[in-house]
C-alpha cells in the first residue's frame, strides 16, 4: 500500500499481511522533497509510482479564485523496485 502524507511532506510504501487487516512494514519512500507543497493523487505504472509533488490546495483564495503565486503541476516518480 502507498501513502501518501501531505502534513508530512512524505510518501510511504506500507507492507501488509496476507489477509490485508495488518501493517507489517512501513517504509519512508519520499520525505519533504523541495518540489512539495501539498502532495496528492499517485499512480502506479509498472514499477514506477507517479504523484503530483504540488496540489496547492492552500493557494485557493475563500471565493474560489486562484492565489497568484500558483506554479505549474510537478509529477514526480519513485522507483518502486
Amino acid at each position: 500500500m502507498i501513502a501518501i502524507q501531505p502534513d508530512l511532506s512524505q510518501v510511504a510504501r506500507y507492507r501488509l499481511s496476507m489477509p490485508q487487516n495488518a501493517v507489517m512494514e512501513g517504509e519512508v519512500l519520499e520525505l519533504k522533497h523541495l518540489a512539495m507543497d501539498h502532495p496528492t493523487t499517485g499512480v502506479i505504472v509498472g514499477d514506477m509510482f507517479y504523484y503530483i509533488a504540488n496540489a496547492q490546495f492552500e493557494k485557493v483564495n475563500e471565493d474560489g479564485s486562484l492565489a497568484p503565486e500558483i506554479s505549474a503541476p510537478t509529477i514526480l516518480k519513485i522507483d518502486l523496485k
